[in-house]
């Protein structure tokens, strides 16, 4: 559900703090006033946190697009130990054959902030993500306020007449 549900061992009293999240992968007490826990909050990746006790502040210990998976601390409770997963994504042009025919620029940005990496090359620029990149040529350029690039090359020229239509 996203919540975590405090309940006193002596007391039987709870206090329920939601989180803005269904996916809690991993909690563990760093102190008798502080939790750290691993979460993915608004469509983030699984980020560490922590959460305040008795308050419910949720405040981010890291902010990066890698995922952390499986926390612990140790008895002396002044490090945190867990798995960060590292995602990294290349744009490779490959022959008929299979054979690489250049490498492309690191995409692990676009990557990260997308599930699926779409891809489509109409022409002289190859575009993927909200990214465009032109082989051999100059660095990649981020294209604003765009997912998910699709393009076909134009058959002739933009200022060209149209050919008239077929007679009924």
């Amino acid at each position: 559900e996203g919540d975590v549900t405090f309940i006193d061992a002596e007391t039987g009293a709870s206090q329920r703090v939601i989180l803005p999240t269904s996916l809690v992968r991993g909690l563990v007490w760093l102190n008798n006033e502080m939790l750290v826990l691993n979460a993915a909050l608004q469509g983030s990746p699984l980020q560490l946190h922590q959460l305040s006790y008795p308050s419910g502040r949720l405040t981010p210990l890291t902010r990066d697009a890698n995922d952390y998976d499986g926390i612990s601390v140790p008895v002396d409770r002044r490090t945190i130990v867990g798995a960060r997963r590292e995602r990294r994504t290349e744009l490779a042009i490959l022959d008929a054959s299979g054979r690489p025919v250049t490498g492309g620029p690191d995409i692990s940005t676009a990557a990260q902030q997308s599930e699926a990496v779409t891809i489509n090359w109409p022409g002289t620029r190859i575009l993927y993500t909200d990214q465009a990149w032109t082989p051999g040529g100059a660095p990649q350029q981020m294209v604003q306020e765009a997912r998910n690039l699709t393009a076909a090359p134009m058959t002739g020229s933009v200022n060209s007449p149209r050919p008239n239509p077929p007679p009924r």
